[in-house]
């Protein structure tokens, strides 16, 4: 399966000094596509350095990306230098998440790309902060967030912005001092954030990889998995999947340590090696005329069956062993009828046609 490739170029890739590569060249050759699609090019490359498969064709690939990576990594802390400036100016306080945060926790910023800058701000706030990035970042790309909820899915489970600002910790980029999460707020967005998304990408749990292993002596697990059982099994299932797929170490072990559900390893080796389907997953986003063609049945069913990840968490349910097809099954059935009721919905406010 490439997706067992996927994971054993990428075991320890965020340390200083990963273990040696196991992989041989053809194997490497045949995944690269899927790391480099995926954001893991320099992350491979990191792992193969001193090795003498670096100096193949596949090699020469990953360290292309080494480079490019790094070279937008500097860029990219300018730029956030110029948003913390622009909205300090405004009087709005913002949190930078994932990106750079994230970057930060790797043995050098550049061997985690990112394409945006994600920016959270309170609720209150979002108006007037949009305003002032529009007159004052117009080329800056920048991801602006309502509180500490990247998505819907997220938003129920993850502090309030208010919360989240009381125990943000400074950090600075480009000389300019930036308000980042607390290493239990950061670990949970994490981790959610990874699995709302049903993991697709193993760059994320290299994520999570990354901070378990640099978590603080003071680190307080029971405020990283919250409150209730639902989202710390789903924190705790993730380091643990972290620990099995990427070798990851936590300097501190969760009290929960129960092994994540049978399902979950085969659900994410699955995502990490096949491409992202052609279509988007929201039936809304398809073209109208796609429903319809037979030859195009076996990619839509593909963009519409939802993985056990999102199955799960979407709806916001807890992880155990219980079979993820009921779960996706009334995901699936919930997206069609949404899908009807916008249909009909825009069916009714059509004009009626004009008479000839």
């Amino acid at each position: 399966m490439r997706g067992k490739l996927v994971a054993a170029a990428l075991v320890g890739v965020w340390r200083r000094d990963p273990p040696p590569p196991t992989l041989a060249a053809a194997e490497l050759e045949q995944i690269a596509p899927l790391l480099l699609g995926a954001g893991c090019g320099a992350l491979a490359w990191w792992r193969i350095r001193a090795a003498p498969v670096a100096d193949s064709p596949v090699g020469e690939q990953l360290r292309e990306a080494y480079r490019l990576h790094a070279l937008q990594a500097a860029v990219h802390e300018r730029e956030i230098a110029e948003v913390v400036r622009v909205l300090g100016a405004a009087g709005i306080q913002a949190l930078l998440v994932k990106g750079w945060t994230a970057a930060r926790l790797y043995a050098e910023p550049g061997l985690r790309p990112y394409g945006d800058i994600d920016v959270c701000v309170a609720p209150e706030h979002y108006s007037a902060a949009r305003t002032a990035l529009a007159a004052g970042a117009t080329t800056i790309n920048v991801d602006l967030h309502h509180g500490l909820g990247l998505n819907s899915g997220m938003a129920g489970e993850l502090p309030s912005f208010a919360d989240a600002w009381a125990r943000a910790a400074k950090a600075l980029v480009d000389g300019i001092e930036v308000w980042t999460l607390a290493p239990e707020d950061n670990l949970a967005l994490l981790c959610v954030h990874l699995l709302t998304h049903g993991a697709w990408r193993p760059l994320w749990l290299c994520d999570v990889a990354a901070a378990v292993e640099r978590l603080p002596d003071a680190f307080d697990w029971r405020l990283c998995l919250g409150p209730g059982r639902r989202r710390a099994t789903w924190v705790a299932s993730t380091v643990a999947l972290a620990e099995q797929l990427l070798g990851a170490h936590p300097n501190h072990a969760p009290p929960l340590r129960d092994r994540p559900p049978h399902w979950l390893e085969p659900a994410v080796l699955s995502q990490w090696g096949s491409p992202r389907p052609e279509y988007p997953s929201d039936l809304m986003a398809l073209p109208a005329a796609a429903h319809f063609r037979p030859a195009y049945a076996r990619r839509l069913i593909r963009a519409h069956w939802v993985d056990p990840i999102q199955a799960t968490v979407v709806p916001g349910a807890s992880f155990n062993d219980l079979p993820r097809a009921p779960f996706q099954l009334r995901f699936v059935m919930w997206k069609a009828a949404r899908f009807l009721r916008r249909t009909l919905r825009d069916i009714g406010r059509r004009p009626p046609p004009t008479a000839v």
